[in-house]
This record gives structure tokens, sequence and C-alpha cells, in this order.
């Protein structure tokens, strides 16, 4: 029972903690991070892409193609009298 609460609580420290860890090796100041209530700022959002859209369309066509074509062929169940 507390072995796996123990493991939660880890689980829940390294989640917590390393990227933490991380900003803090890098250099970075806390700061901006930890303060609460969290503060959003206007982002400016790249354009839309077409060729992005068509890329990514037909690499979707392109895994789910297959198996839209072998459920496409296979044929209905006929009812058992």
């Amino acid at each position: 029972m507390f072995r796996a609460a123990y493991a939660w609580v880890a689980v829940f420290a390294f989640m917590a903690g390393l990227p933490l860890a991380g900003l803090w090796a890098a250099g970075v100041s806390l700061g901006p991070y930890l303060e609460f209530p969290p503060r959003t700022q206007h982002v400016g959002h790249a354009p839309f892409s077409w060729p992005a859209f068509a890329g990514l369309a037909m690499a979707i066509l392109a895994v789910a193609l297959p198996f839209l074509v072998r459920i496409a062929r296979t044929p209905a169940p006929t009812p058992t009298p």
C-alpha cells in the first residue's frame, strides 16, 4: 500500500522537479515559471500554410487509405437462417 503511494509521490516529484532542474542547470531564472497566477501573453501565430496542410493530409491518407480500402472491400456478413 505504502510502496504504491511512495511510487506516486516519486512520479509527481520527478514530473515537477526535473523540468525545473533543467531550467536551473541551463542558467534560466525560475521566477517566471513559478509565478502565480500565471499570466498569459499575446503570441503572434504563424499564418495558415497550404503546403503544410497538403503534406499532412497526404501523410494521413497514406496511413489510413490501406485500412479504408480493406474495410470497403470486406463483404457484408450474410444473416444465417
